[in-house]
C-alpha cells in the first residue's frame, strides 16, 4: 500500500510524448494515456460507468433513460465569459490521490461552483456518491469546505460552501478530499465489484440495479426466487470474503473501444448502458476474479476491503434480488497507513 494515497499532484503542461497507448488487456501491459479533446463520463448502477473521449462539443449521453449527463451549457454566468477548458480528471488514473495544487479555469457565481484545471475530486456517478473536502487558495491561506461536485459535459465543477467571496479565475489552490470518506467508498466499491464477480462466476446471475454509500451498499441481481434460498446467500457471503482474503491486485485501464470490448464478458449489467459512438472504455479488473467497464473509485488490493457481510436481503420481483451489505475494517487497513488506490 506504501504512501501513494499521500501524493501530492502539481499542475505541469501537458507532455505528448508521455502519451503511452495501452497494450492488449489480457497481458498486464497497458498503460495510460492522458485523455485528449472532450471527455464526457456516463455511469449507472455499480457495475458499469465508463470514460468516453469526445472531440469537440459531442452530444449528451443517457443511461437506460434514467439519468442524462448535464449539458454543457452551463447555468448561470461564468466569470469570464467562456467555456471552460475540460478538467483533467486525476482521480481515473490514480484513485489513491488525496490533493492536488490546481488553477482555478471558471468560476459560475450563482451556484458558488469552482472549476479546475485538474482535479482528484471524483463528481459521482455509477452509484458513488461525490467526495467532499476542501479548497485552499496558496497565495493566503484562504480555504473553502467543498460541499458537492458535479461534472457537467467536460467540466467538473467544485461547489463551495459558506458565503465568503469565491476564488478567482488564476488562483493557485489546493484541493483536498475527505481521504477518510473517500477511502471508505473506495473500499465499498470494490467489494461491490467482488461481490458482482462471484455472482457471475458462480451463478451467471447479471446485476440489475445498486447503489452505495460509505457504510452501507446494495446490489441487485438477476436470479430466480427458488435460488435465491438463505444458503445461497451465506454461500455468496463466504465465496465473496474468500475473494477479497485472496490479496488480489486491483488494476485500472483505459482501453480503445474496439480493444475493450474483444473481453468476454465485459458488460455485468442485464443492458449494455455504454452508448454507440464512444471511444475509450475505462476498465476495472479485479486480477483473476472480475474484469469490467467502471467510472469509479477503487482499492488497489482486495485485503484492504475488510469482511463482507451481507446484512438484508429483498426480493424485488420473481427474477430480480437484492443483497444488502456493510463491510468489517480490515485490521491491517488504519487509514493513516493505508494509500492503495487503484491505478495503471
Amino acid at each position: 500500500m506504501g504512501d501513494r494515497g499521500a501524493r501530492l499532484s502539481v499542475p505541469s503542461p501537458p507532455n505528448p510524448a508521455a502519451q503511452r497507448a495501452p497494450g492488449p488487456w489480457d497481458t498486464g501491459k497497458g498503460g495510460f494515456r492522458p485523455v485528449d479533446g472532450w471527455v464526457a463520463g456516463c455511469s449507472a448502477w455499480l457495475c458499469l460507468g465508463y470514460v468516453a473521449r469526445k472531440r469537440g462539443n459531442g452530444d449528451n449521453c443517457a443511461c437506460n433513460g434514467a439519468r442524462q449527463i448535464e449539458s454543457d451549457t452551463l447555468e448561470g454566468d461564468v466569470s469570464d465569459n467562456s467555456t471552460p477548458v475540460p478538467t483533467d480528471l486525476l482521480f481515473q488514473r490514480d484513485s489513491g490521490l488525496r490533493e492536488s495544487l490546481a488553477t482555478v479555469v471558471a468560476v459560475d457565481e450563482a451556484t458558488r461552483g469552482v472549476a479546475l484545471d485538474r482535479t482528484v475530486f471524483y463528481p459521482g456517478g455509477g452509484g458513488q456518491p461525490n467526495d467532499i473536502g476542501e479548497m485552499t487558495r496558496e497565495v493566503d491561506g484562504r480555504a473553502w469546505p467543498v460541499a458537492s461536485v458535479r461534472k457537467a459535459g467536460a467540466v467538473v465543477w467544485h461547489e463551495l460552501g459558506g458565503e465568503d467571496s469565491l476564488p478567482a479565475v488564476g488562483d493557485a489552490v489546493l484541493a483536498r478530499i475527505d481521504w477518510e470518506r473517500r477511502y471508505r467508498l473506495m473500499r465499498m466499491h470494490t467489494a461491490l465489484h467482488a461481490l458482482c464477480g462471484v455472482v457471475f462466476r458462480d451463478y451467471g446471475a447479471l446485476v440489475t440495479g445498486g447503489n452505495m454509500g460509505p457504510d452501507r451498499a446494495r446490489m441487485d441481481f438477476e436470479m430466480d426466487s427458488a435460488e435465491f434460498t438463505p444458503e445461497r446467500v451465506a454461500e455468496i457471503e463466504r465465496r465473496a470474503n474468500e475473494e477479497l482474503r485472496a490479496g488480489r491486485e486491483v488494476r485500472v485501464r483505459l482501453l480503445p473501444r474496439d480493444e475493450a470490448f474483444q473481453i468476454p464478458d465485459l458488460i455485468r449489467t442485464k443492458i449494455n448502458l455504454l452508448p454507440e459512438g464512444i471511444a475509450e472504455v475505462r476498465t476495472v479488473e479485479i486480477l483473476g476474479l472480475d474484469l469490467q467497464a467502471d467510472g469509479g473509485t477503487h482499492v488497489g488490493n482486495t485485503r484492504e476491503v475488510g469482511t463482507l457481510r451481507v446484512v438484508g436481503t429483498r426480493s424485488k420481483g420473481k427474477a430480480n434480488k437484492r443483497l444488502e451489505i456493510e463491510l468489517d475494517d480490515p485490521a491491517e487497513a488504519a487509514l493513516d497507513g493505508a494509500g492503495g488506490g487503484a491505478g495503471g
